[in-house]
């Protein structure tokens, strides 16, 4: 002979079990309760329905933006084999990253192969937003506002554009080149 099925479960189980059988959940003394099954009849969560409804608590503090600017433009002392260098804490985290890609860390190397991935989208944005921008001011004839002069000068930096001097203004002096005797 099997032995009950409701022997095996819990009491509070045996008791839903009971209950969900008999018709009676949601009737006298479970005012409280909601109306939503949330198990199934063998005490298991229902398809869809969470036994955390709130996820998993949050592991760490909230980092304030402020404390993240003090903490990467702070200076620091970093030992290399010329000697030592002084620089910000992110120009020295960079600094033993691409150390770290030369000597072959393929994980590295992939991050900055992304990373300078994005730094050329980024300057290609820039560089055809800077020439719609001259080419909308020689087409319309209008001189540009401060804002449109600030932005170009600050997207010709950004893309390393030198001014050339005009030929006719200015001669730069050419150096001699001296050749060493055999």
């Amino acid at each position: 002979m099997k032995p009950c099925i409701l022997a095996t479960h819990s009491t509070r189980s045996v008791l839903s079990v009971y209950a969900a059988a008999v018709g009676e959940r949601g009737k006298a003394g479970s005012e409280g309760m909601s109306e939503k099954r949330t198990r199934d009849q063998n005490g298991r969560w229902l398809k869809g329905v969470s036994g955390n409804p709130k996820g998993r608590p949050v592991e760490y503090a909230r980092i304030d933006h402020g404390d993240l600017q003090e903490f990467k433009n702070t200076i620091i002392e970093v030992n290399t084999p010329d000697g030592s260098i002084v620089m910000t804490r992110e120009a020295a985290v960079l600094h033993r990253l691409y150390q770290s890609a030369m000597k072959g860390n393929v994980h590295a190397q992939i991050f900055l192969s992304r990373r300078f991935e994005k730094h050329h989208e980024m300057k290609a944005s820039i560089a055809s937003t800077l020439n719609s921008l001259i080419e909308e001011l020689e087409e319309t004839g209008r001189a540009p506002t401060e804002g449109e002069l600030a932005w170009i000068e600050a997207a010709q930096g950004s893309l390393g554009y030198i001014p050339r001097p005009d030929p006719q203004e200015t001669t730069i002096p050419m150096r001699e080149i001296r050749r060493r005797k055999p």
